[in-house]
């Protein structure tokens, strides 16, 4: 499946937006060194929990199919060399934020960010970048 990811460039900062289905060496060379990369993700070991707790099956394992599975992701992140991770869209929704920290973790040691629908980001520039 094709998809998007953008790059937005400010003052010295760089953010990456990447979703599923882009083929990953290309978002590796374009989230190269960003300050943030944010990105989606699916977790196959919710799934079991989800389906015996109601979700519709074949919706959570149509999903599999296409999104970066979860214990990719901070591979992926790792290869870029970016400063943050923040995971949003996590699919089936979590169940415990730390225990996409710790998969995550196994490849990824820099600062994590597990997003809530709704929640506000604001990238904080340093001084000297913000008066520029």
């Amino acid at each position: 499946m094709p998809a998007f990811a953008y790059r937005f460039e400010a003052a010295g900062r760089s953010i990456v937006v990447g979703t599923s289905g882009w083929g990953e060496d290309a978002l590796v060379a374009l989230a190269d060194g960003a300050d943030l990369l944010v990105h989606d993700a699916f977790w196959s070991e919710s799934m079991t929990r989800a389906i015996e707790e109601g979700a519709d099956a074949d919706q959570l394992h149509a999903e599999a199919a296409w999104l970066t599975a979860l214990e990719d992701v901070g591979a992926i992140a790792t290869r870029a060399k970016v400063g943050t991770l923040m995971l949003t869209r996590l699919r089936p929704p979590p169940l415990y934020d730390f225990m996409f920290g710790r998969i995550v973790g196994e490849d990824f040691d820099g600062p994590l960010i597990v997003a809530e629908d709704g929640e506000e980001l604001t990238l904080r520039l340093p001084r000297a970048a913000a008066a520029r």
